[in-house]
C-alpha cells in the first residue's frame, strides 16, 4: 500500500495544529471567547498593584461565539479593571481588546487612580 492509501493521524494532527496556529495569527489575535480570556490574563489587577498610578477600564459586550460581528448586538456583558505603572502601558491594554468588544464601550478610559482611601480607588 502506498503512503497515499495509508491513514496518517500525526500528520493529521500536524496540519490542524498549524491551520489552527495560521488562522490565530491572521486578524492579529485569538479568536473569541480565547480573546476574551487572555484579556483577563493580561490585565493587572490592581489587588496586586497597589501602587500604581494609572487605572484602565473596559466595559461593555464582547465578542463571544454568537457574536463574532462588530455591531451584530450580541455578545457576553464584560468588564475588564487594571492597574498599570505608566499611561502608555494603560493606553497600549486598552487599544489592544477595545476591538474584542461588538457594542459600544460602557467604559473606555485610562485615568489617574484616585488617592488611598478614597471611596473611588480600587483594590
Amino acid at each position: 500500500m502506498t503512503a497515499f492509501g495509508r491513514r496518517r493521524p500525526g500528520l493529521v494532527a500536524g496540519a490542524l495544529a498549524a491551520a489552527v496556529t495560521l488562522a490565530a495569527c491572521q486578524g492579529g489575535g485569538l479568536s473569541p471567547p480565547f480573546a476574551m480570556r487572555q484579556a483577563y490574563i493580561d490585565t493587572p489587577q490592581c489587588s496586586e498593584h497597589p501602587d500604581a498610578p494609572w487605572i484602565g477600564r473596559l466595559a461593555g459586550h464582547a465578542i463571544s461565539d454568537n457574536s463574532r460581528q462588530r455591531g451584530s448586538g450580541g455578545g457576553t456583558a464584560t468588564a475588564l479593571v487594571g492597574c498599570f505603572p505608566t499611561k502608555e502601558a494603560c493606553e497600549t491594554w486598552r487599544w489592544r481588546y477595545m476591538e474584542n468588544f461588538v457594542s459600544t464601550l460602557v467604559q473606555n478610559s485610562c485615568e489617574p487612580r484616585p488617592p488611598r482611601g478614597s471611596s473611588l480607588f480600587a483594590e
